[in-house]
């Protein structure tokens, strides 16, 4: 498994080193060790990261929630997003979690909100069909930038779908506050 450094300013703990100590030189995350890393992505002070098994892990500052572990405390450590779990997906969706193939795929941290994309996998009756993907949005949305409409309209905690179930996105596009236009229809 490759090595994660990290280094720069650290005022939120974004750096996932266990404090909030400012890093000149690159800095191994050990609290990662043993798990095979496949995305990563950073925001204006918190980090994401993807394993190989389909689970996020978030740290960093938290005002927004943009970390979705469900409350706005920052953590300078690594924290899985349960909410985001294979496991939890599949009985989100109804689906055996023994036999499902659901799992996020990617993640993309925008300045202050977060997305995951889930790919739903085959089709349990059809294994030739897939099922598309969906993203789940968190963090800021001020300007509706996660896609989620909240009763304050201002904060959206936990992941939630800000997209049609079906919508397929490019992740590179996922850069600018307003994100959810960065996807097209189909699978």
């Amino acid at each position: 498994a490759g090595a994660t450094r990290q280094w720069g300013w650290n005022s939120e703990g974004q750096l996932g080193l266990q404090d909030t100590t400012d890093r000149l030189a690159a800095n191994l995350l050990t609290l990662l060790d043993g798990l095979v890393i496949v995305d990563l992505s950073i925001g204006a002070v918190h980090t994401l990261a993807l394993d190989i098994d389909g689970f996020v892990y978030s740290w960093g500052g938290n005002e927004y929630g943009q970390l979705g572990l469900g409350d706005t405390k920052s953590r300078d450590t690594p924290t899985r997003v349960r909410r985001l779990s294979p496991g939890r997906l599949a009985t989100l969706k109804g689906v055996d979690e023994e036999t499902s193939t659901i799992k996020v795929v990617g993640v993309v941290a925008g300045e202050y909100s977060s997305f995951a994309i889930v790919d739903l996998g085959a089709d349990p009756e059809d294994a030739t069909t897939h099922l598309g993907h969906e993203v789940y949005g968190f963090g800021d949305n001020q300007n509706a930038q996660v896609g989620c409409i909240s009763p304050t309209q201002t904060e959206v905690l936990c992941p939630s779908f800000p997209l049609p179930p079906g919508a397929a996105i490019d992740p590179k596009k996922l850069l600018s506050p307003y994100l959810v236009a960065a996807f097209r229809r189909g699978g």
